[in-house]
């Protein structure tokens, strides 16, 4: 029977040891484009966990621990240790996915902060241009009543100075004769 020394425990632990490595190699494709230092990082980790893994195995049989018959059976520490591996890993994604969440919210906050900011600058814009036509609208008539009053001034000072001057035009209101006035 085996004994639960400190190196079976630890020679047992090459299927977390590979389990953790390929949780590391996911990490590293998930990151490889955004994070580039952490992805090395993470692929380092990968290489070094396989490569333990594959040397607790080696140790695990020189040491008797167990024999190549039976080095594929996952013993009890085995289980534990990826039982933690596993724990780590959804505590990591939930945390990944709250973080992308977050910042996904604050995207989203910020263009509804934009997009009210730009309305509101498009309103004030037009209620500047309906003001500017206002004046000038107020501008155009102060204009074309002081034109009316020059022109209106002009016309009776013109009218006083020369009250017996015919006018150019005939008066409607006078009937029209044919005959002609030198003939009478």
């Amino acid at each position: 029977m085996m004994d639960a020394t400190l190196g079976y425990i630890l020679c047992s632990q090459s299927p977390t040891l590979f389990l953790a490595a390929v949780v590391l190699l996911l990490c590293y494709f998930a990151r490889r484009r955004s994070h580039h230092a952490r992805a090395v990082l993470d692929l380092v980790l990968c290489i070094v966990c396989a490569a333990a893994g594959v040397a607790l195995y080696f140790f695990g049989m020189g040491r008797g621990y167990f024999t190549i018959r039976d080095f594929y059976v996952i013993r009890t520490p085995a289980w534990i240790g990826m039982a933690v591996v596993a724990v780590i890993t959804v505590w990591v994604a939930v945390r990944a996915f709250l973080a992308a969440n977050r910042r996904r919210v604050a995207e989203k906050e910020a263009n509804r902060a934009a997009n009210a900011e730009a309305h509101q600058r498009e309103k004030d814009e037009k209620a500047a241009a309906k003001q500017r036509d206002e004046q000038e609208k107020a501008a155009n008539r102060v204009a074309v009543a002081h034109v009316s009053e020059t022109v209106s001034d002009a016309l009776t000072e013109e009218a006083v100075s020369e009250p017996n001057t015919a006018p150019a035009m005939p008066d409607p209101a006078e009937p029209i004769t044919l005959t002609l006035e030198n003939d009478k």
